[in-house]
């Protein structure tokens, strides 16, 4: 929670350290697209999602979550969105998903 600082200063600290530790190639600015797949590998993918969507919350990264509901989703929604609308593109899933975003 961000209630939970004592103040700003320790806020904006706080996202700039998580900025450098996650985006550390290159911070991520804009908006990013997750893909969750709840039915591949483990079948962990929304858990692990609901454990870490709130770091991109509180390093100011806004986004949109779609959880995928059958093959092809992720593909159908990739090719469906224009180039620059997101920055990022993410998988929380097994690499059939990470394919089906590279190749749509």
């Amino acid at each position: 929670e961000m209630g939970d600082f004592k103040d700003q200063g320790a806020v904006d600290a706080f996202i700039a350290a998580v900025n450098a530790i996650a985006f550390s190639c290159r911070p991520l600015s804009g908006r990013a697209l997750i893909f969750i797949n709840p039915v591949s590998g483990s079948k962990l993918g929304p858990k692990r999602f609901k454990a870490v969507h709130h770091l991109f919350q509180l390093a100011g990264v806004e986004f949109d979550a779609v959880t995928t509901t059958h093959h092809g989703h992720a593909a159908d929604v990739v090719s469906g969105i224009t180039v620059d609308k997101y920055s990022a593109i993410i998988s929380v899933s097994g690499d059939g998903t990470v394919n089906e975003i590279y190749t749509a």
